[in-house]
């Protein structure tokens, strides 16, 4: 499991991008859980992608490959 913490909140969009292309590259590489933050909604493209929004501490919602859980 790899935590990252807002890994790309210091970086212009071509960074960004960059960061989040090393990110998905990681991750089919190794296979690895990744559990990322953002403030800004923007988080690498991949499969099996499950997102999670939080407000106030509680869960607003659960999605897992584009469908509400």
């Amino acid at each position: 499991i790899i935590l990252l913490d807002e890994p790309s909140s210091a970086a212009d969009a071509n960074g960004r991008e960059l960061i989040n292309n090393l990110i998905v590259r990681y991750r089919e590489k190794t296979g690895c859980t990744l559990v990322m933050t953002t403030h800004t909604g923007e988080y690498p493209k991949t499969d099996n992608l499950r997102i999670i929004e939080l407000c106030d501490g509680k869960i607003k919602t659960d999605t897992k490959e584009g469908h509400n859980k």
